[in-house]
């Protein structure tokens, strides 16, 4: 991959789950939960300028369970 391509995660409820990048503008990261729920988590293959690039490929919703643990 080049230089101008990147990891773009949406949460569709941030108050359930968060997306941590391992390292701003590459490939791993960790989801982590913060409260019980559910909620739909998208993955985006961008390219371009990082907060102005284009999705060369997106992902279909992938539903993410958060258990609480308490």
């Amino acid at each position: 991959m080049g230089d101008d391509t990147y990891l773009e995660v949406d949460i569709e409820d941030a108050s359930i789950a968060e997306f941590e990048q391992d390292t701003p503008g590459e490939f791993g990261g960790h989801l982590h939960g913060n409260m019980a729920g559910e909620t739909d988590v998208t993955f985006k293959l961008m390219h371009g300028a990082v907060g102005s690039g284009h999705a060369d490929f997106v992902t279909t919703p992938v539903h993410a369970h958060v258990h609480d643990h308490g």
